[in-house]
């Protein structure tokens, strides 16, 4: 072994990838050290006996969006250079048979099974992994000591990664699972301690998901950060309750292929109470009518976007989905196209009034992170906008928007008393 390596230093909570396990998850905000841990952890190990590690991430179009440079920066770090010989698409141990593999697991199952014989497995950016990779990859790697490093920085609760380790069933057997933050990396280079300062100063919410390992609650862009961010200081997330001398809306997103979104509001004088959201992918408009049904919203009206009035040709009922509300015994009714820059109108309008909305913040969770993430789709080349980004938090917005393009403020409101203001003469 190289003679730099007993110089080694780790943090504190690196030592726990040396215990025996079936799978070590570590995550946690940035500036803990997690990679480079785990990267040092697997070229000891590879440099001490004979290894086949696997380092892949759900999404990776070539060998530079792997973890390849990191282990290469690392053997120079370790005076491992004696031990490792690094090829352009692999790392091969000079001393034993030890090899690093990269690869992408998203819809390449072959790839994945091709690593039956392997011993070691590292998921970087864990949180990436789709519930079908995690499927594949734990049965694959089947030596009785072969072993899983997992590393993620958190973004959601419904995240596969997420539910193996933190949800409600716990972790796997033999797991060892740590929340790791830039407090427990001894060495937090300071210019990233400033950077962290900045962002916790100018936008906390983003803050405590970069650095804090927490959720997102909105990402850095999102149309909709700051109005959620003021929201939650002046307590407008609580519990509500149907009033029953307002008419109860759901408005709607229409997903053909793909997801259907419903919020469901009040407007109960100038406020907006959103009390339910619902979401659901694949499912016949039945499923939504009974969804409203069995949660008390039976006499709802029914808002709908304007493909609402129309047939669908995939649509095995030939009716509308405005038809089939009404007879499934709700009122419907359509909202007109907004024409060109509808998606936009839909986001202005959601800003206009966001101040007055009130949400109930357990039934309406799915929803707001939804808005959290809606953002502008960037041009890659150019930098600049092209508009909202349509992805899973789309549907959410769409029918957010729809609510807000369909309000209109309550007439005839009684200007408040004047209050009296005491002060002394000029």
């Amino acid at each position: 072994m190289s003679e730099n390596l007993a110089e080694v230093q780790l943090p504190e909570y690196a030592g726990c990838l040396w215990e025996p396990a079936r799978h070590y998850a570590l995550y946690g905000g940035r500036g803990g050290a997690k990679s480079h841990s785990i990267a040092k952890r697997l070229l000891i190990g590879g440099a001490e006996k004979t290894q086949r590690i696997g380092c892949g991430r759900e999404f990776q179009r070539n060998i530079q969006e792997s973890v390849k440079l990191l282990l290469d920066d690392q053997i120079a770090a370790l005076g491992l250079q004696d031990r490792y010989e690094s090829t352009e698409r692999e790392i091969r141990g000079t001393r034993n048979d030890t090899l690093f593999t990269f690869l992408g697991t998203w819809r390449n199952p072959q790839g994945i099974k091709s690593m039956e014989a392997y011993d070691c497995f590292w998921g970087e950016e864990a949180n990436r992994f789709s519930r079908q990779s995690i499927s594949i990859l734990i049965p694959t790697l089947r030596k009785e000591t072969s072993s899983f490093f997992w590393s993620w920085n958190p973004e959601y609760e419904h995240d596969a990664v997420e539910q193996m380790f933190r949800g409600k069933s716990g972790p796997p057997p033999n797991s060892i699972c740590r929340r790791v933050g830039y407090k427990d990396n001894p060495w937090f280079p300071e210019v990233l301690r400033k950077q962290l300062e900045h962002d916790y100063a100018n936008n906390p919410d983003v803050a405590d998901h970069v650095w804090g390992g927490e959720y997102v609650k909105a990402v850095e862009g999102a149309y909709f950060a700051k109005q959620l961010r003021v929201a939650r200081e002046q307590g407008r997330f609580t519990v509500l309750s149907i009033d029953p001398n307002f008419q109860v809306r759901a408005y709607w997103d229409l997903g053909r292929n793909d997801a259907t979104a419903i919020w469901v509001c009040q407007f109960v004088g100038d406020r907006i109470n959103i009390v339910d959201y619902c979401e659901g992918v694949g499912q016949a408009p039945g499923y939504y009518f009974n969804w409203l049904r069995n949660n008390g919203y039976d006499n709802c009206l029914c808002v709908l976007p304007h493909d609402g009035a129309s047939i669908h040709p995939d649509n095995p009922v030939s009716m509308s989905y405005e038809a089939q509300a009404k007879s499934a015994g709700f009122k419907a009714r359509v909202v007109r196209n907004q024409g060109p820059g509808a998606a936009m109108q839909r986001v202005d309008a959601s800003r206009r009034n966001f101040a007055r909305c009130w949400m109930d913040e357990d039934k309406t969770r799915a929803g707001v992170k939804a808005l959290g993430y809606y953002h502008e789709k960037i041009h890659e080349e150019r930098n600049v906008g092209l508009g909202p980004e349509h992805d899973w938090s789309s549907h959410a917005a769409d029918a957010f928007g729809l609510m807000h393009i369909d309000y209109a403020p309550p007439t005839g409101v009684i200007a408040p008393i004047p209050r009296p203001r005491f002060g002394t003469m000029a």
